[in-house]
């Protein structure tokens, strides 16, 4: 079968269900990381060591803080949000790396020494970035540089709260959604709705997106869709979204 007839099957055939991509009871850690034999026949990332890759032209970007875990709700968390109590201590990142790393844990936290960075927070989700996300697109990169396919790299690192809480706002109280909407980060309590030092070259995972588009007003990512949230963009980040498009 070519990519032509993959392209000709109705995608509701080869998509997962909404019930299987939306509900981690049924799906831990979305069901998209798993091979699907019917598409492929080997892991996509064998498939791209033996040099079987099929665009000869590659762009491959991440976001610094890239990792899904804040989704799932397995990192420590800031306390911001409620009910979220303030796991960003020694003892929460300990726990909370323990229950993700197992055996591994003492290991990982060498690696990301809670004192590196400004928030449990942001080594715990720095560590699920490097191992889901970046690492493993760094792989392919070298895989499609060694097949000699033309690839550039980009790692997205800028952080926007949002200057006006959504509309909406998930249900939570107005007072409570500072700078909801931007950053996904803020939502999840990872990271704080406002500039400081903890989100200096902060980007949660998605929160490139709407540059891409050029979408200052849309819905929230994670709300339901009849939220609006607002990320006015500056001159500077008018011209990255440009550059970005």
């Amino acid at each position: 079968r070519s990519l032509a007839d993959l392209r000709a099957v109705p995608a509701e055939q080869v998509q997962w269900p909404d019930e299987w991509m939306s509900d981690a009871s049924k799906a831990p850690y979305f069901s998209g990381y798993f091979a699907d034999p019917g598409v492929l026949p080997l892991p996509a990332e064998e498939l791209w060591r033996r040099g079987e890759i099929n665009p000869e032209e590659i762009m491959v970007s991440f976001t610094s803080k890239d990792g899904t875990a804040a989704f799932y709700a397995t990192a420590p968390t800031l306390g911001l949000v409620a009910p979220d109590t303030n796991s960003s201590t020694p003892e929460g990142y300990a726990s909370k790396m323990q229950v993700a790393w197992g055996r591994y844990a003492e290991r990982v936290m060498r690696q990301y020494p809670l004192a590196a960075y400004p928030t449990a927070p942001a080594a715990f989700i720095q560590a699920d970035a490097d191992a889901y996300v970046i690492c493993p697109s760094r792989r392919l990169v070298r895989h499609a540089v060694r097949a000699g396919r033309r690839t550039w790299v980009s790692e997205f690192a800028h952080f926007q709260p949002s200057m006006r809480p959504p509309r909406g706002c998930s249900g939570y109280a107005p007072d409570v959604c500072a700078g909801f909407g931007c950053d996904n980060g803020v939502e999840l309590d990872v990271v704080p709705g406002r500039h400081s030092v903890e989100t200096r070259l902060w980007a949660s995972h998605g929160s490139e997106y709407h540059y891409i588009f050029g979408t200052e007003h849309g819905p929230d990512g994670l709300g339901p869709p009849n939220n609006v949230t607002y990320c006015s963009f500056s001159r500077p980040e008018e011209e990255l979204s440009h550059t970005m498009m």
